[in-house]
């Protein structure tokens, strides 16, 4: 026990090393971790953003979802795991909805402030010139939360990845979380570095993503 001694440490150059050595089994883990962080990703940020609009739409509504949403966000997320694990075992599907609620709740928070700061007078001006609600909607309110909801989804996006790698970990039999621990049983230290540069990289990929569609569809706005 205590702590390792300095030769433990690697170089990037080491990690780099084992990514080409060993990179058949890097690919195939790295791509399992990639598809689960992009389903999750897009599952949870998409019923996000529409619960959002939803609760914004209708007071019933947000009357009902609300007080779940601000009672549930505050639980840790690293702490669901077990449950979800208890509950889905080892099955895909059980990971990727652990990776779609955690994000599901950083989109809807932030898309609902989003929609929460538009200033009144636009609702009451558009009103006042005749526009129907689901005008205002479209003209008004969808233009002015893009900025925000943006800012969530790269929140969501870059954290994935990390919400993938920690379901990995306790389940799974592909992935760079599951090859992280393998590694740790047989002290390949170089493995576990390169399991984080990888991880890293899927991290940039999934907000260049975002970034990219983010300048085509708010070309508008000032940066």
């Amino acid at each position: 026990a205590g702590i390792r001694p300095l030769p433990y440490l690697r170089t990037p150059y080491e990690a780099f090393k084992v990514i080409i050595d060993e990179r058949s089994n890097f690919i195939d883990h790295t791509l399992a971790t990639f598809y689960r962080s992009i389903l999750g990703f897009g599952l949870g940020s998409a019923v996000g953003i529409l619960v959002a609009l939803l609760t914004s739409w209708s007071k019933y509504i947000k009357a009902s979802v609300n007080p779940w949403i601000f009672i549930i966000k505050p639980i840790p997320v690293l702490a669901l795991i077990p449950i979800f694990l208890f509950w889905f075992g080892v099955q895909e599907w059980g990971k990727i909805l652990y990776i779609s609620m955690a994000c599901f709740f950083m989109v809807v928070v932030i898309s609902a402030d989003a929609i929460g700061n538009i200033a009144k007078i636009y609702y009451w001006s558009a009103s006042s010139l005749g526009s129907s609600r689901g005008d205002i909607y479209k003209r008004i309110v969808l233009p002015a939360i893009m900025p925000g909801i943006v800012g969530g989804l790269r929140v969501a996006a870059t954290t994935a990845p990390a919400l993938a790698l920690a379901a990995e970990f306790m389940a799974a039999k592909k992935g760079l979380g599951h090859y992280m621990i393998k590694a740790l049983f047989v002290y390949r230290v170089d493995r576990m570095f390169a399991s984080i540069l990888l991880i890293t990289f899927i991290a940039i990929i999934n907000d260049s993503i975002i970034r990219i569609v983010d300048k085509k569809v708010n070309a508008w706005t000032e940066r």
